[in-house]
């Protein structure tokens, strides 16, 4: 079960920043969660800042996108509102401003799309939203640009594809995607990914040699099939609705091409939260999923806070992945 008290959802009012409300309302509407929306201001002046007028919206016009048609809650009172909090800070970087507004203000869940209104400047320094996702205190709900095409609600999520390996570090990372497919009602997909490229991923045996593929295979496998069952045990509404994957080559290019194969609407990750000059040279599965991922992306992280209790799924041999 996730607990979530207060979310941010920074917004620069573009159409992505939009299609992130979406998700941050559901997910406060659902748990009775403080919902603070953010607004950073860059200095005044700057030629790229009228680039997007046309996309402006106010806190005002997010606040009425409340009145979605959300499911019934069971929890509290059907017209019991979502409390908002809407603030206005400055800054040169948004990054840093919603760095430091997350955590003076103790926020559970960072909600924010992926694509806003950066423009040019974005492409030069690098994207606001992977830098939140690497440095934030607390989970980060990435959003693209919802697709209008799409007939379903831009809330509904019903496949959950969680990236696992064979690391003890990211049993946390599998339970938060149990949790969200829960809250969710969907699917839930488990995959590990063989890097066939790095061989100082696959496992040694016993007497300090490396294992064939072919055992690494097997070992994966049984690793799965212990996760999905202490899943299952935790979160009983997941029972029969998890499916096991094992696919061997470049973790990103094998998530990527489950996402479109499953129909993912959601990919839960964990990050190192590496930086420096081992991010500069290789980058992060989880930064690369962020900016090339067809659907949205929830990071947690290695540390910092967590959304679910401190529980361990019931089979501890089961040992889910931060990428």
């Amino acid at each position: 079960m996730l607990t979530i008290r207060r979310i941010l959802f920074p917004t620069d009012y573009s159409a992505c920043a939009e299609g992130a409300f979406t998700h941050a309302a559901y997910l406060a509407d659902r748990h009775g969660a403080e919902l603070h929306l953010l607004h950073v201001t860059e200095p005044v002046g700057d030629p790229l800042e009228t680039c997007f007028d046309d996309f402006r919206i106010t806190p005002a016009d997010l606040a009425a996108d409340l009145h979605l048609p959300l499911p019934e809650r069971d929890d509290r009172p059907a017209d019991e509102p979502v409390r908002i909090v809407s603030a206005e800070e400055s800054g040169p970087d948004p990054a840093p401003v919603i760095l430091r507004y997350a955590r003076d203000h103790d926020i559970d869940l960072i909600v924010m799309g992926t694509h806003g209104r950066r423009g040019l400047r974005r492409m030069m320094v690098g994207s606001v939203a992977e830098e939140v996702v690497r440095l934030a205190p607390c989970p980060v709900f990435t959003v693209r640009t919802h697709d209008e095409t799409d007939d379903m609600a831009p809330w509904v999520i019903r496949r959950v594809l969680v990236p696992v390996d064979l690391s003890t570090r990211s049993t946390l990372t599998a339970r938060h995607a149990a949790a969200l497919a829960s809250v969710y009602g969907a699917e839930l997909d488990l995959v590990t990914v063989l890097d066939t490229g790095d061989l100082a991923t696959l496992p040694f045996d016993p007497m300090g040699g490396k294992v064939s593929l072919d055992e690494a295979r097997r070992r994966a496998q049984k690793t799965l099939d212990a996760l999905m069952r202490a899943l299952e045990a935790e979160v009983p509404t997941l029972r029969d609705h998890v499916t096991t994957h094992l696919e061997a080559g470049h973790p990103v290019n094998e998530i990527l091409d489950l996402a479109e194969t499953t129909g993912a609407d959601l990919i839960v990750l964990g990050s190192h939260g590496h930086t420096g000059l081992e991010r500069l040279l290789l980058g992060s599965v989880a930064s690369q999923l962020v900016r090339s991922a067809p659907c949205p992306v929830f990071v947690c992280k290695s540390f910092g806070k967590s959304l679910v209790d401190a529980g361990v799924p019931a089979e501890r041999d089961a040992q889910p992945a931060a990428v």
